[in-house]
């Protein structure tokens, strides 16, 4: 008597992989990683900017928490930010200078009215995608942004650079044109 096989119509094959189909397969995996992989390198490089940008919005607001009270900025300083523990990653506070998630030195600095900073830099230069990104996340709290190569904060207040917004009116040249300087920097002022 014959056996029988059910879900076999020759008892003698072997069942297996052919190396064509390995060859399919792995083509097709190296497709998927490659891409996902490209997806999660271009998000990371604005994710970095953009957590820079939310890093400087708490900062501002916890300074501006802390010294609103006084109703004086003047003494505002990295110094005096860091005794506060308010600097949080990506910034960060070494002896006595304040750095960007990029890694350039900010410059934080206050007057009885107002307190500003600067981000970016010729150190590690912003590209243009991770300037307008810092820029958009700032614009709703700053009261002045100006931005370009020479755009500077001293004493509480900015100059230099192209201007953006000054009070409530905003212009969009001073955005494309400083983001396009080489080695732009983003000078805002808070009160």
């Amino acid at each position: 008597m014959k056996a029988y096989y059910p879900h076999h119509s020759n008892p003698h094959r072997q069942r297996g992989v052919s190396m064509i189909e390995v060859a399919v397969w792995s083509v097709i995996l190296g497709v998927v990683v490659a891409t996902v992989l490209g997806y999660f390198n271009g998000v990371k490089g604005g994710y970095n900017a953009g957590a820079a940008g939310e890093k400087i919005i708490l900062l501002t607001s916890e300074i501006t928490k802390n010294w609103s009270r006084a109703n004086d900025y003047s003494t505002v300083s990295p110094t005096e930010v860091n005794k506060l523990s308010l600097i949080k990653s990506p910034l960060r506070y070494d002896s006595g200078s304040l750095y960007d998630g990029a890694g350039n030195t900010m410059d934080l600095n206050g007057s009885r009215i107002s307190f500003a900073l600067t981000v970016g830099g010729s150190s590690f230069p912003l590209n243009k995608d991770d300037c307008a990104t810092l820029v958009s996340r700032i614009e709703p709290i700053a009261v002045a942004i100006r931005i370009g190569t020479s755009a500077a904060a001293s004493a509480g207040v900015i100059s230099g650079g192209n201007v953006y917004k000054s009070g409530g009116d905003i212009t969009q040249t001073g955005l494309t044109t400083g983001c396009s300087e080489p080695s732009p920097k983003i000078a805002a002022q808070f009160r």
